[in-house]
């Protein structure tokens, strides 16, 4: 819609006012295209992801600020600030080597079972006054790290988490102390006090073609795709969300037919989830049931924790 307003809109234009008006198909052709749907849906992604300081279609969006846009431009978060502090992008991109360069690696991290514990010296950079607890929680959407001692509960943030639980290959292991299962149990106390937290759910499930979703599904399930170990745990959950959704027969026709045309000579793995990322926002997934309702319903997990000797 942008790029189209620009090509009227022109800094050597003649004209003192420019008038630029969108419509939407009637309802029958809707019907059949979902256009509007997918307007919606498009919209609201970029704006979860990245804000927006207007009202784009209707009267009843929210208008959000750019705060996460401007974090993710800025020169601290790509590369750190001039003091030398770290972001998150440098774990993601040590995910990243690992998933690129090591993969027998990666798929052990992939298998790591829940509640994996481990014991050792607490950072040189991290002064503890006594031995303490990280846990790394998740429920949905909702993921938490807390810092239980015996004097305090904290909760961290992802980059201090991530920062205490820097290792080398060679960092030996230490035996778990005894109050191990007192600190796990202060740190699940902690976080039932943030359950109500929100996530947000839309209802966007329509009913799709069956010739192009019968295909999709074709290629989803080859080996080369099922078997394929260079996904993460997220990558898994979403193809197993589009799985479901095309035996349901809920993917939208214009939808199935363009994931389809991207795909259907692609053979590598990571090119073929990027395609039907880039045509299927995870909005299409959600359902109407109330936050809060969405939040107590999902059982809370235990990740990892580690014990760290001061």
């Amino acid at each position: 819609m942008i790029q189209r307003v620009g090509r009227i809109n022109r800094v050597d234009t003649p004209f003192n006012k420019i008038y630029t008006y969108n419509f939407f198909p009637t309802e029958e052709a809707n019907d059949i295209i979902k256009l509007k749907e997918a307007a919606i849906a498009k919209i609201n992604y970029f704006i979860e992801m990245l804000g927006n300081d207007a009202k784009l279609l209707t009267d009843g969006e929210e208008v959000k600020s750019f705060e996460l846009f401007n974090k993710l431009t800025s020169k601290e978060f790509i590369i750190g600030d001039e003091d030398g502090e770290e972001s998150e992008l440098k774990y993601l991109r040590v995910i990243e080597d690992i998933r690129d360069n090591n993969r027998e690696l990666f798929a052990l991290i992939k298998n790591l079972p829940r509640k994996a514990r481990v014991a050792r010296k607490a950072n040189v950079a991290f002064k503890l006054d006594e031995n303490a607890l990280i846990t790394y929680f998740r429920k949905g959407k909702l993921e938490k790290f807390y810092l239980a001692s015996e004097s305090q509960n904290t909760e961290l943030d992802f980059l201090t988490t991530a920062k205490l639980f820097e290792a080398s290959e060679k960092t030996p292991g230490q035996k778990i102390h005894k109050d191990f299962h007192e600190l796990l149990k202060s740190n699940k106390s902690q976080i039932e006090i943030d359950l109500f937290e929100k996530e947000e759910v839309e209802d966007t499930s329509k009913k799709g073609g069956r010739d192009n979703a019968t295909r999709i599904r074709k290629i989803l399930n080859a080996k080369e795709i099922k078997r394929y170990n260079g996904f993460t745990d997220t990558d898994d959950e979403y193809l197993t969300k589009v799985r479901d959704m095309l035996d349901e027969g809920a993917m939208p026709k214009t939808v199935a037919k363009r994931i389809f045309s991207e795909i259907k000579d692609e053979t590598n793995p990571m090119k073929i989830l990027a395609a039907i990322k880039r045509n299927l926002p995870g909005q299409f997934f959600n359902h109407t049931a109330s936050a809060k309702d969405v939040s107590m319903s999902i059982p809370k997990e235990v990740i990892l924790s580690e014990y760290l000797i001061k």
